[in-house]
């Protein structure tokens, strides 16, 4: 491995003569493993797939590349990061492999105005919709306020940060818990009027898509999402049950990564379409006027 200062004023620019030094934006990259003692403190630090921040005292741009490998520039790790930092950043530095994601591309190299994917922040806003909307409704949101902890590792979630096959089950508990569990099923029971005592809070749901002309496959998302942790899957136990759940999320055979990303897209699509399916029984009931 070729080690390089990543003093800013070491570096070179779009101004420099020649191509002497290495460029301030040169991509270093980092298996995903780097950004583990962050996730632990999601009060502390504010984890996106776009950016690494600790309060207010410092922040960093990052992204993950085509091969799920974390990228910084190299003037950015001098300039942007504590250099108390910069011996925990060196113990995962590999060499490069993928590609820059192309929106960050576009963005940093092209001047050109381009977001990136980040479906983590697609899951939060559909569910932030979903509630809102549901709120308008039926008077109290579906999804309950998470408590602090669980809230604090919800607004940092990326996605799992190894490749490690037991790295997935506690991201995808960490969705369990924020749109199964935090199902409030007061205001379904009220909607429906006819609620069985033993309903649990995704049949209760399912009801009320097919009371309001949903269709039945809307809410499957979250059937197998429970469905994986109910067999095992969160707990990486082995058995015919796990394999089941697996092929139901779709996501056999699956880096952690990309199986985390299909799920996360899956119930982000599923929550954009109960907030739409909700806001066209808010227009019903406003005489078309909402």
């Amino acid at each position: 491995m070729v080690r390089h200062t990543c003093d800013p004023k070491q570096l070179g620019t779009y101004f420099d003569k020649d191509d002497s030094r290495l460029h301030f934006l040169t991509p270093v990259y980092f298996k995903r493993e780097v950004l583990l003692p962050y996730a632990a403190e999601p009060h502390r630090y504010q984890l996106t797939r776009s950016r690494l921040s600790c309060l207010s005292l410092w922040g960093i741009d990052i992204s993950f590349n085509t091969h799920g490998l974390v990228e910084v520039y190299l003037g950015d790790l001098g300039e942007r990061l504590p250099s108390d930092e910069w011996g925990h950043w060196l113990s995962y530095n590999v060499p490069p492999e993928g590609r820059m994601e192309e929106g960050r591309v576009r963005r940093d190299f092209l001047n050109q105005f381009a977001s990136s994917p980040d479906i983590p922040r697609d899951v939060r806003q559909g569910r932030e919709r979903a509630a809102e909307v549901s709120a308008r409704v039926f008077g109290t949101p579906i999804w309950r306020q998470l408590d602090g902890d669980i809230e604090a590792e919800w607004e940092s979630m990326i996605g799992p940060l190894s490749d490690d096959p037991t790295a997935l089950g506690p991201s995808l508990l960490l969705l369990t818990k924020s749109l199964v569990d935090a199902i409030d099923p007061t205001p379904l029971k009220s909607f429906l009027g006819d609620a069985g005592a033993d309903e649990r809070s995704l049949q209760l749901l399912g009801r009320l898509v097919e009371r309001m002309g949903g269709g039945s496959d809307l809410i499957e998302p979250l059937r197998a999402l429970q469905d994986f942790r109910s067999r095992g899957g969160v707990a990486h136990l082995a058995g015919s049950g796990r394999r089941a759940a697996t092929v139901r999320l779709g996501i056999e055979d699956m880096g952690t990564l990309e199986a985390f990303d299909h799920v996360a897209a899956g119930l982000a699509a599923c929550l954009e379409g109960l907030a739409d399916l909700m806001h066209g029984v808010e227009f019903d009931a406003a005489g078309g006027k909402g």
